[in-house]
């Protein structure tokens, strides 16, 4: 498919990152995901490519592939800076998939390049194996009200996928720039945009109906109880799309949970999922959907601990 967090309690799921226990069946072989074989696709078209739009691209890294970041305003529909990374294991096809993570309210007031020093998304995306190009918009914003607020517009929204698909095109990394699925991971204040996203309306059939394309979501310590009509909706889709929302165990998002539990709980269904609790098991969390549990991990590490995971999914 075309992809924030300082002081933590230790806790959470077994197989969560760095501040957890170690992950079940063993640590992943990275030397195994860079291999010896070049790239599927043409680092130096992808990198041409991206700069030509603005883009400053990385040189191409064996494990990690490219990082390419674009100043704000840089990338038609967004007023601020964006990241894209294509991982070195990427192998193009007809449609990409597509992964975006959207981060909680700049409460910090972190730069753009700190931030992506932070959370190294490329390291993620390189130890996951999945084959999507992840995209990651920011926003300086330090309100929920104005976080990452040109992807609540739709046609903002449109027009931005749009560049972005356009040049994942033109870089030949897919036939088609139409992605093949969408994939979001929103963290805390993030709930707010990434409830219009899952809205926006496609009235027009020549136009790519990015909302509907959208098959997985991750809520990471974000269901304050907002929209959760909404996330109740896009868990209720046909066919059933991946669905995840971890909250704090002593947070205020555990009550968004355990309603968000309802609205999307069968009642007559008496093996229903229901809230899952701390040391919930890998295999456990994985075959649950929708994946609604608590965790001991802190509001500001969820995303290190758990994002890791969650993109080694598929």
């Amino acid at each position: 498919m075309l992809v924030v967090l300082l002081v933590f309690n230790q806790g959470g799921l077994s197989w969560a990152r760095a501040e957890c226990d170690a992950i079940s069946g063993g640590p992943i072989d990275k030397t195994a995901l860079v291999g010896a074989r070049l790239p599927a696709f043409d680092p130096t078209r992808v990198i041409a490519t991206f700069t030509a739009q603005g883009f400053t691209c990385s040189a191409f890294n064996p494990r990690t592939g490219i990082l390419c970041k674009a100043r704000a305003g840089v990338v038609p529909g967004y007023s601020e800076e964006v990241a894209v990374i294509i991982p070195a294991h990427f192998v193009p096809g007809e449609r990409a998939n597509i992964f975006t993570h959207i981060h909680g309210d700049n409460k910090t007031g972190i730069g753009f390049d700190k931030f992506l020093q932070k959370y190294k998304f490329e390291d993620m995306l390189a130890d996951s194996g999945r084959n999507s190009i992840m995209i990651v918009p920011f926003s300086h914003s330090d309100k929920t009200s104005g976080n990452h607020q040109d992807l609540a517009d739709s046609k903002k929204y449109r027009k931005f996928m749009g560049a972005i698909t356009g040049s994942i095109q033109k870089a030949q990394l897919a036939r088609y720039s139409t992605p093949a699925a969408i994939a979001i991971s929103g963290h805390s204040g993030a709930f707010l945009p990434i409830a219009q996203m899952l809205e926006h309306e496609c009235a027009d059939a020549a136009e790519v109906c990015y909302s509907r394309l959208t098959n997985e979501l991750h809520l990471l310590d974000a269901t304050y109880g907002q929209y959760n009509d909404r996330f109740a909706k896009f868990a209720r889709r046909t066919p059933a799309p991946r669905f995840t929302a971890l909250t704090c165990a002593a947070g205020e998002t555990v009550n968004g949970a355990k309603d968000l539990i309802k609205r999307t709980r069968d009642p007559s269904d008496a093996s229903a999922p229901a809230l899952l609790e701390p040391g919930t098991s890998e295999e456990t969390f994985v075959t649950t959907n929708p994946a609604v549990m608590r965790t001991k991990t802190g509001h500001e590490a969820i995303v290190s601990a758990y994002l890791p995971q969650l993109l080694r999914e598929r």
